[in-house]
């Protein structure tokens, strides 16, 4: 599990890992980053890491500040290897703020 608070060491380890970028869009236009981590060993793949980041508000340059959250309102995010989505949890009996992989790579 990843801690709460995210040293510089820690995201130069998890730099060092395989990662993957999901941008995913929920029915109310409310942007998510989903990131992948893997990591690969001479047994093969560990579990992989997923981390979410919610877009707070954009700056006067026009750059995303993303903020990383473990509650993203009540939703599921699906990825898979065609296109990425989100859905309210309450819709199809899921457990919200969870993310599900379909078909991985």
């Amino acid at each position: 599990d990843i801690p709460s608070k995210m040293t510089s060491s820690i995201w130069k380890d998890m730099d060092s890992l395989c990662r993957q970028d999901h941008w995913v869009e929920s029915p109310s236009g409310e942007c998510f980053l989903v990131k992948w981590y893997s990591e690969y060993t001479t047994e093969g793949v560990k579990l992989p890491t997923v981390m979410v980041f919610r877009e707070e508000d954009t700056t006067m340059c026009g750059k995303k500040n993303m903020r990383r959250t473990k509650d993203f309102g009540g939703l599921c995010i699906f990825i898979s290897k065609g296109e990425d989505f989100c859905v309210e949890a309450s819709s199809c009996n899921l457990q919200p703020n969870s993310v599900f992989v379909n078909d991985r790579l």
